[in-house]
């Protein structure tokens, strides 16, 4: 329950993301510059998945379960730390984002 604390926790840095998008670019960018945030998002979500099922498949010691793999708790265990780490990473980077005081940087 802390590690999914803790991603709760550094994952809220994506919303810092769109209005640092739209306030360091000129105001007739900014719906491009939000889009590319927002893709950019979701492709991170994209990648994460198969990258948690690739960390499953290294710890599957070959057991089935009704055609199923059937991986160990600790396997779920470093899925949940590689998703916290990058969570972290993005929380890193959320502090180097330049403050804007809620105002256009390029006007």
């Amino acid at each position: 329950m802390l590690l999914y604390a803790l991603l709760g926790f550094a994952s809220g840095g994506f919303v810092v993301t769109y209005a640092a998008a739209k306030e360091v670019l000129p105001p007739g960018v900014s719906g491009m510059a939000i889009a590319l945030v927002n893709t950019g998002l979701f492709l991170g979500a994209a990648l994460m998945q198969p990258a948690f099922g690739w960390v499953l498949d290294l710890g599957w010691s070959g057991e089935m379960a009704n055609g199923l793999r059937r991986c160990a708790w600790t396997d779920y265990q470093r899925g949940l730390w590689l998703s916290c780490g990058l969570s972290v990473v993005g929380l890193i980077a959320g502090f180097r984002v330049r403050e804007t005081y809620c105002r256009n940087l390029t006007i």
